[in-house]
């Protein structure tokens, strides 16, 4: 790894990890693309202050210093095919390692070898957006998260947690909001780039080798009108022009459209700021664990009024929109008389919550003509986010949704619409 490098609690991890992730790829690259898999040439090369050997330049005379490495956290470099990353207690690497586990680690540099694949497939040649190469590799990161998660990659414990974690890792890194997703060294938003790893998770390597040819859909990152100015963000707050206002009047006009088409009359609904521990709804604990719920004796959406300005202050106004758009969701399955239960009924409502918030994406510069809001740049990684706090702690827990869970069913209602849920609700998987 290099000299006068002091020991780092993932070093083990990290190294299994690899070895690992290279023995996969001698596996999967003959079966996919019918050649043998051509091990790294120029190696792994760890970043730290101390260093005193050289790290090879990549693309550039002389050799990398450390600030290049820390300016990239990790990076895979076809001039020379080599990786490195900064192995500094300061960097990006060591902080989200110390910060949530060394599993962490290794998602990322499982990212940077569907690079490396990348190269020997010709596909870093071709003229082809910068975000749909990352996409790609996000997948790949997947695809082997699965299969360490499978309990296939010998000697690397990897739980539901360490799930969880590679999630984490994509929201960290995600493109700023305001920017364009097909600008030079884009990588795309939290909700996409979870996306593509999902789309490796549960549909294997073979999906990621087709995603060149066929990428998922982007979802818009750059600001319109005068959302640069609040950062896609409105005020916390039940006045016009505020998010729960907008909110109610917002829900209250699109899912009766919706239901009718179907002959479901949907009933008035309103939105009431609740004390956890005195609501005749539901059991405190039910109300806490998910911040807002449906009231079907009252026909509101009750929800824990501190807890939601907890998550507006610290991801913004559509995790409060998330949490409500949740809960009028099991409204909506009620007026259907969905028959669903426990978690298939949860991640239902994840579906038709984005299949509310796909419908009211601006459109050409303004809102759905079934809206009275529209979706700013940023607001489905707020909702991300969210659901990352409050999901179940795992995959196999099913109560509500995991994390991991719940923002498949999002991303299933965002990109596929109302139909993909209406066919959940008569057909659970």
């Amino acid at each position: 790894m290099g000299n006068a490098k002091s020991p780092r609690f993932y070093d083990s991890y990290l190294s299994a990890a690899l070895n690992d992730i290279q023995a996969w790829w001698s596996e999967q690259y003959p079966i996919l693309f019918g050649d043998a898999f051509v091990p790294l040439e120029g190696g792994i090369y760890a970043a730290y202050p101390e260093r005193t050997e050289p790290i090879p330049g990549c693309g550039t005379p002389g050799d990398s210093t450390y600030q290049d490495v820390v300016d990239a956290g990790a990076f895979y470099c076809p001039n020379g095919d080599f990786m490195a990353y900064d192995d500094g207690e300061d960097g990006v690497v060591f902080q989200l390692a110390e910060e949530f586990g060394p599993s962490i680690v290794a998602v990322v540099m499982a990212h940077e070898f569907g690079h490396a694949i990348q190269q020997r497939l010709g596909t870093l040649n071709q003229d082809i957006p910068t975000v749909y190469t990352e996409q790609q590799s996000d997948c790949y990161s997947g695809a082997w998260s699965r299969r360490a998660w499978d309990g296939q990659a010998p000697g690397l414990p990897f739980t539901d947690a360490d799930v969880e974690l590679g999630l984490i890792a994509l929201v960290e890194v995600r493109d700023p909001v305001g920017t364009n997703v097909l600008e030079p060294g884009g990588h795309g938003s939290a909700f996409d780039r979870i996306g593509a790893f999902q789309e490796g998770f549960y549909y294997g390597v073979q999906r990621c080798a087709d995603l060149i040819d066929h990428p998922l859909p982007l979802q818009p990152n750059e600001f319109t009108g005068g959302d640069a100015a609040t950062n896609g963000n409105a005020p916390f707050g039940y006045a016009e022009q505020q998010i729960m206002f907008m909110l109610n009047e917002d829900l209250r006009m699109y899912w009766p459209i919706q239901l009718a088409t179907s002959g479901v009359a949907m009933p008035e609904l309103k939105i009431t700021p609740v004390d956890p521990a005195t609501s005749n709804c539901s059991n405190p604990q039910a109300l806490a664990d998910s911040v807002a719920i449906f009231c079907a004796e009252t026909n509101e959406i009750i929800f824990d009024e501190a807890y939601a300005r907890e998550l507006y202050d610290d991801f913004g106004d559509f995790a409060v929109g998330y949490v409500i758009g949740r809960a009028w969701a099991e409204g909506v399955q009620t007026a259907l008389g969905s028959p669903l239960q426990g978690e298939d009924r949860g991640l239902t409502s994840d579906c038709l919550t984005g299949a509310w918030i796909g419908s009211a994406r601006r459109l050409e510069g303004a809102a759905s003509p079934d809206h009275t809001l529209y979706i700013s740049p940023g607001d489905l990684d707020e909702a991300v986010q969210t659901a990352l706090v409050i999901g179940d702690p795992g995959i196999n827990d099913n109560v509500s949704g995991s994390a991991f869970e719940r923002v498949a069913y999002l991303r299933l209602g965002v990109v596929n619409g109302l139909p993909a849920c209406l066919n959940y609700i008569q057909n659970p998987a």
